[in-house]
């Protein structure tokens, strides 16, 4: 159609008036003839959306059979537009299509794959609940059918690592690949293998993690599929970082930026950037995290990805903390935690609560710390993530030594060994579990144990690092030796509050906990002055 054979309307007003004067049948077969003539040829320049809206217009007031044709027209202009919608990584406009065609394919063989479709773009969009009830129906109606029921149920999975059951999720990814390789859907097999490495990773075993993570990109690689290359190849760099791998990490993130550009995925794009942006905050190249958290922001903005966003803002908040931007720390943490809540993700919702709790404790907000924490530790434990309740627990126990808790921070102590235990990675351990031991071992002094058996306790927990150089607890474990052993051979005191140096506890928490000792233990808060003006 062009310009001679349509009518222009300069004004919207007009054109409005003279659409509502036409009678209903007319207007629903002029829509009809819209269709007709998109599909029949290329003259007629409209989108996929477009087209259906024109079938959806046509059925109103229509004749049975025209409505039954255009219903069909209807359903599958809504199909195509959904799938260029996600393609171009439009989350809220694909879950609007599918959310129509679920309505018009009710009933019928489609609805099944169409239920499955939106529940998983009610997932990207942080509608876990809805998503979960959609996939439990569909999962009902699959029963045993062998194509079906992997498909439902590695979607189901999915949506158990967001709500944080991940023995469930990897006891039900574990099925749906071992159908997937049955069935010989290599397709389906690397997706599988790329979800069973997420959930292996938060489960703490990185080897498992690495493996699988490994598999899916050299299957996805063969299958010429750059989107799940993109993903899988950012998450195995992310395990890598943590791992402390960072040469390996950075290269592997730069790679998966380069494939989901490649690919034109902005949502694996947004994900990739993130993830680089935290890499480098771990790096302490400060300037150019900040310039790809912003980038991640908005690439997460833009395709609305909500849980994305909130992982993004969280991590961005972290680094605001590092670069001493207290204030705007605590307001991305407290933003990106609420939409953690609102999204239903307790894992990240905890961790951003951790890192609250640890700005509060810097700041001599005590009791905000603990309670932060004990939040914080809950969700977690809700979560099945013991890799982060036990980081969380170490936390925790430093701020409870700090606080004079000596108990408390035994106990936080004891159930972080087995919550770090193999085959949680060891720079876990060498980060959170290691220097804890050293200042509850340290902080016995208080009790009356002796000095040469604090310090050798001290120094079983210092030895750990020789293999492992270059961790900044190292430092402060290898301080708190060096006083131990400076106090053991000039026979005086060591210089400590309940295992911490001075020059360890945090300058905005001083007067704070001075205050807090005076109240409560004035002895403490006596020679806590003592040990300060010694030192100046």
């Amino acid at each position: 159609m062009d310009a001679e054979t349509a009518y222009l309307f300069r004004h919207a007003l007009l054109r409005d008036a003279v659409y509502q004067l036409m009678l209903p049948g007319v207007r629903a077969e002029l829509h009809a003839r819209v269709v007709e003539a998109a599909e029949q040829g290329p003259g007629l320049r409209l989108g996929a959306r477009e087209i259906a809206g024109h079938a959806r217009a046509a059925q109103e007031d229509a004749e049975p059979q025209t409505a039954r044709r255009m219903r069909e027209r209807e359903r599958h202009w809504l199909r195509i537009a959904s799938e260029k919608a996600r393609a171009r990584s439009d989350l809220a406009a694909s879950q609007l299509m599918l959310e129509r065609l679920l309505e018009l394919e009710r009933g019928t063989p489609d609805e099944f794959e169409t239920r499955v479709a939106l529940a998983e773009m009610l997932r990207e969009t942080g509608q876990l609940a809805r998503a979960e009830a959609m996939l439990e129906h569909a999962r009902a109606v699959a029963g045993d059918d062998a194509a079906r029921l992997p498909r439902v149920q590695g979607a189901l999975a999915s949506v158990y690592i967001r709500t944080g059951r991940l023995r469930e999720a990897a006891d039900l990814e574990q099925e749906v690949l071992r159908a997937h390789r049955e069935a010989g859907n290599e397709s389906a097999v690397s997706e599988a293998l790329g979800t069973l490495g997420v959930v292996q990773y938060h489960l703490g075993d990185f080897a498992r993690a690495e493996d699988c993570y490994r598999q899916a990109c050299e299957a996805a690689a063969g299958q010429g599929d750059g989107s799940r290359l993109a993903r899988f190849t950012a998450n195995l760099a992310l395990l890598l970082a943590d791992a402390g791998r960072y040469d390996e990490a950075e290269q592997a993130q730069r790679e998966a930026m380069r494939l989901a550009e490649q690919a034109g995925d902005r949502l694996a794009l947004g994900n990739s950037v993130g993830n680089y942006a935290l890499l480098l905050t771990n790096l302490e190249r400060f300037d150019e995290a900040e310039d790809m958290y912003r980038r991640a922001l908005q690439l997460e903005r833009e395709v609305g990805h909500l849980p994305g966003y909130a992982v993004a803002l969280a991590n961005y908040g972290r680094l605001m903390r590092m670069m001493q931007r207290l204030d705007e720390a605590e307001r991305l943490l407290q933003e990106a935690a609420g939409l953690h809540r609102e999204v239903a993700s307790a894992r990240n919702e905890g961790s951003a609560l951790g890192q609250l709790a640890d700005l509060f404790a810097a700041q001599g907000r005590f009791d905000d710390a603990l309670a932060y924490f004990n939040r914080g530790i809950e969700r977690l434990a809700q979560a099945q993530d013991r890799m982060y309740e036990g980081v969380l627990r170490t936390g925790r126990g430093r701020l409870r030594l700090l606080l004079t808790d000596l108990a408390g921070a035994r106990e936080d102590l004891a159930r972080a060994q087995e919550l770090l235990d193999e085959p949680t990675p060891e720079s876990y351990r060498l980060l959170c579990l290691y220097p804890l031991q050293a200042y509850v071992a340290a902080a016995s002094l208080e009790e009356g144990k002796p000095l040469q058996r604090v310090t050798a306790e001290v120094a079983q927990a210092a030895a750990r690092y020789k293999a492992h150089p270059g961790f900044a607890d190292q430092r402060d474990v290898n301080a708190l030796l060096q006083e131990l052993r400076r106090a053991e051979s000039e026979g005086g005191e060591a210089r400590l509050h309940f295992g911490r140096l001075l020059s360890q506890i945090p300058t905005g928490a001083i007067d704070a906990l001075l205050e807090r000792l005076a109240d409560r233990h004035p002895a403490l808060a006596r020679k806590l002055r003592r040990l300060m003006e010694a030192a100046e």
